[in-house]
């Protein structure tokens, strides 16, 4: 099992998230909590809402795809290699409205799936996982997050 070394702090890794994906700054995306195998972000109704006064269904996705991408990002900075990391499938199903602040858990049982992930793209240059969160307001599971990411190293580009 790996271990956290070098990983960024909650500060450095939402400072690094707002510079290289702008939209995050406007829906006031936030890392709250960040391990190996567990990340939870969150971003308030006001600048998310639509026209039924409930959180946008785009912000939500993104926030979906956000979490799985974040817990990924985080895994890898222990590594010494260059490499981009993509959704490559996004699903989100809606179960009801969002109509507080929204935060997203993106969780793994263990680190067996991931370490499988850094072991292909070390080997191959390429690898894959998928990855499932869950959306809650206030409380409440709002919407499910399925998502396919994948990694490259970029000199396999």
């Amino acid at each position: 099992m790996r271990t956290s070394g070098s990983q960024l702090s909650l500060k450095a890794l939402n400072e690094y998230i707002h510079r290289e994906i702008p939209i995050t700054r406007h829906m006031e995306f936030k890392a709250c909590t960040i391990s190996n195998t567990l990340v939870e972000i969150e971003a308030p109704l006001d600048p998310n809402i639509n026209h039924r006064h409930s959180a946008f269904g785009g912000s939500l996705s993104s926030l979906g795809i956000l979490s799985g991408w974040v817990l990924l990002l985080n895994y890898l900075q222990d590594e010494n290699m260059n490499f981009n990391l993509v959704i490559q499938n996004s699903r989100t199903k809606y179960l009801k409205p969002a109509l507080g602040k929204c935060t997203v858990c993106c969780e793994l049982d263990s680190e067996k799936s991931l370490d499988i992930f850094l072991a292909t793209l070390k080997r191959r240059g390429k690898a894959r996982i998928n990855l499932l969160a869950s959306i809650y307001s206030d409380g409440i599971e709002v919407a499910t997050h399925k998502g396919s990411y994948v990694a490259l190293r970029v000199d396999q580009q």
